[in-house]
């Protein structure tokens, strides 16, 4: 059973480190996850979030609903009819903080960004 590794970003300040460490992870097989909140819900902005999403799988990556509300804010009421409000995360991975504890819960190793 491959390593499962949850990747929490709080920031801005480091998220080219986070996607060059999902890629290493993912390149020796780890199942990577990843979660966003408080400052870093501001990167679904970033130039290199594609390509975080694309390392991951959309599928395995979790945003605060709650910290996006407050630190970015545009198209929020895509939540109220069931869609995303950024293209490439699904709906239903739109989540609160009790994601984080699962991570803490689940995870092999846990890293914070």
């Amino acid at each position: 059973m491959p390593e499962f590794v949850a990747i929490s970003i709080f920031t801005e300040r480091y998220f080219d480190h986070a996607v060059e460490l999902l890629k290493a992870l993912k390149k020796i097989g780890s199942e990577v996850k990843v979660f966003m909140s408080g400052d870093g819900v501001k990167n679904v902005k970033h130039q290199r979030f594609k390509e975080l999403l694309d390392a991951a799988g959309a599928e395995n990556v979790y945003i605060c609903e709650a910290s996006y509300g407050r630190y970015v804010k545009e198209n929020m009421e895509k939540l109220k009819e069931g869609k995303s409000p950024v293209e490439g995360i699904p709906y239903r991975n739109w989540v609160t903080q009790a994601k984080n504890a699962e991570f803490l819960k689940d995870a092999d190793k846990y890293v914070v960004f």
